[in-house]
């Protein structure tokens, strides 16, 4: 969604035709296309069509957070001093989540009127930020909205990369970001499972999955992109699909545990080899028209949750099949137009492109 250095080497038009096609996999999974909340009252029950694209899009989320470790990689083996990377990064997001912020604490849910009434979107203002008070601590983890959190995980994983690389102690990074993430999914996905970890904290959010993504890529630009990553990424990412999967199966048929999984396992494999075949840039990802709209990914990112609220009384009285997919593109579109139009003004281009 965002690269974390804030000079970048020459664009890769396969990372931009990448970065397109991974925002609108987050935006399938904020729209939930084809899940049937009726099904889902029996645990064992779900419409397949919503659990497979809901875990086929699962690739969007690691990607991004590989492709930042990869270019800030890049620029640490560069020769900047990695501190003035954290201090430029930093600043860079903080921009973001805090302008992302203001505008996710403000009444814009107008379409509140068809729910509630010509108050509805103060109503709806008022319950959020009664909701925010009410749990203070959501603030520091997903700032004034939930989609927010991954630019919060991302400032954990350039912070903890840094402390590391500073003290040029990688094998340490590299077995802290494990640790992470094993803990992570032991106390989400794998939580009411027998070797499952109760914790008081949602491990979504924080330092635990961003991390490991974060270092792989900052490992991945050790190397330089050759002609075999492509075959090695795709081996990697039908694995790693493989073993997601079938993670999410058993974890259904043995503990009722519900099929729409942040990350198992096997997400390693998919955010590595996703990465893998991007970088090594071949010709069906050079995407002249996609590239062009993967520039403003990290605009249509803070901005597309508005229309996803915005659509949700729609969403209420049709259920036609075309509609669950063309709302994904309906609330892409919407979002590529107005970062497009804010790109225009100088004061407002940082936070789109």
């Amino acid at each position: 969604m965002i690269s974390v250095t804030t000079t970048q080497p020459p664009r890769l038009l396969a990372v931009d035709t990448m970065r397109f096609l991974a925002i609108i996999a987050v935006i399938i999974i904020h729209t939930c296309p084809f899940r049937d909340l009726t099904l889902e009252h029996d645990a064992r029950q779900y419409n397949l069509l919503g659990v497979f694209l809901n875990q086929l899009a699962r690739f969007g989320v690691p990607f991004f957070f590989t492709i930042s470790g990869y270019f800030w990689g890049l620029k640490v083996r560069g020769g900047t001093p990695v501190v003035s990377i954290l201090a430029q990064t930093a600043k860079r997001l903080l921009l973001v989540l805090v302008a992302a912020s203001v505008i996710y604490a403000l009444p814009y849910n107008i379409t509140a009127i068809f729910e509630y009434g010509a108050l509805g979107p103060i109503k709806v203002w008022n319950w959020h930020l009664h909701d925010l008070a009410s749990n203070p601590e959501r603030i520091l983890f997903e700032a004034t909205n939930q989609h927010l959190w991954f630019l919060i995980a991302l400032l954990w994983a350039v912070a903890i990369a840094t402390v590391f690389v500073y003290f040029r102690r990688v094998r340490y990074l590299v077995a802290v970001a494990v640790i992470l993430y094993v803990f992570g999914i032991l106390a989400l996905a794998y939580e009411k499972t027998p070797v499952g970890i109760a914790f008081p904290f949602y491990t979504l959010q924080g330092p635990f999955f961003s991390t490991l993504f974060f270092v792989t890529g900052y490992i991945l630009s050790g190397y330089p992109p050759q002609a075999k990553w492509l075959r090695l990424g795709v081996v990697f990412t039908l694995a790693g699909f493989a073993i997601h999967f079938s993670e999410a199966f058993l974890l259904w048929k043995w503990w009722q545990i519900r099929p729409f999984h942040h990350y198992l396992f096997g997400t390693v494999l998919i955010g590595l080899g996703v990465s893998m075949i991007t970088l090594s840039d071949p010709p069906a990802l050079r995407i002249k028209v996609l590239a062009k709209a993967g520039r403003y990914t990290l605009g249509i990112y803070v901005i597309h949750y508005i229309f996803v609220d915005w659509l949700l009384p729609v969403n209420a009285v049709v259920t036609h099949p075309a509609w669950e997919i063309g709302r994904v593109f309906l609330i892409l579109g919407l979002a590529l137009v107005v970062a497009q139009w804010m790109s225009k003004y100088k004061v407002l281009r940082k936070l789109v492109t």
